[in-house]
């Protein structure tokens, strides 16, 4: 009589928790994207982040929860953000003179309006050993704001970003339709570009001052708030 021979019990799954709660959200966005969600589709991929054979009720609602935020976030991925860096004087904290001083600030919203986020930051008044300008302003103004929307969206590469400024000259560089010939804004450059690209799209335009309001706000603030 043959012997039958049987593979050992394995104590866990083949393939990885870890390994199918990293896909999940791509086979979501996948599924999204499609002309026509397909609801048979958005089923199966609840149904296997639910799977008892390898995830714990526990984990399960945890899946189910991290799809859904998911879903929330790909509805919100178009973003309007603005930016403004100002240099200029200011009184000083007695009001006998004015001082130099220089700040950013910049709004981050929805398409429908809902701001997300706005800040505002005082600048060094020396940046790489030489005395600040209104273009580094405004270049570190636009990495602020690119920064923070990496620190507070789970999932960066799903936005789809429409970025104003009013300054053309910056817009003009990160669009590649001007030279940079100073070191320190070549460098800076090279910084949003590549934040840039940890984005599903993002565009550059250059508004009127008269349209960035809030920004320009926000940045004088900055600059006030230093005395």
């Amino acid at each position: 009589m043959p012997t039958t021979i049987r593979a050992p019990l394995r104590a866990e799954p083949i393939i990885s928790k870890q390994l199918i709660r990293n896909a999940l959200p791509l086979l979501y966005r996948e599924a999204l994207e499609r002309p026509e969600r397909d609801p048979a589709l958005l089923a199966e991929i609840f149904a296997c982040a639910g799977n008892p054979d390898y995830f714990t009720p526990e984990e399960a609602s945890e899946n189910e929860n991290q799809l859904q935020e998911f879903e929330q976030l790909y509805r919100n991925r178009q973003l309007v953000c603005h930016s403004d860096g100002s240099v200029g004087l200011v009184p000083d904290a007695f009001g006998k003179q004015e001082v130099q001083s220089a700040g950013a600030g910049y709004t981050i919203e929805t398409k429908e309006g809902l701001v997300l986020e706005q800040a505002y930051l005082p600048l060094p008044l020396v940046y790489d050993g030489k005395p600040v300008t209104s273009l580094v302003a405004e270049y570190q103004a636009v990495l602020y704001c690119l920064q923070a929307l990496v620190a507070i969206h789970s999932y960066p590469e799903i936005l789809q970003i429409e970025f104003f400024a009013d300054s053309e000259i910056l817009v003009r560089q990160v669009n590649g339709e001007s030279r940079t010939r100073i070191e320190a804004q070549k460098r800076m450059k090279r910084e949003v570009l590549a934040y840039a690209k940890r984005f599903g799209s993002i565009t550059f335009t250059h508004c009127p001052r008269t349209e960035n309001k809030p920004a320009d706000a926000l940045a004088n603030q900055a600059r006030l708030s230093v005395y």
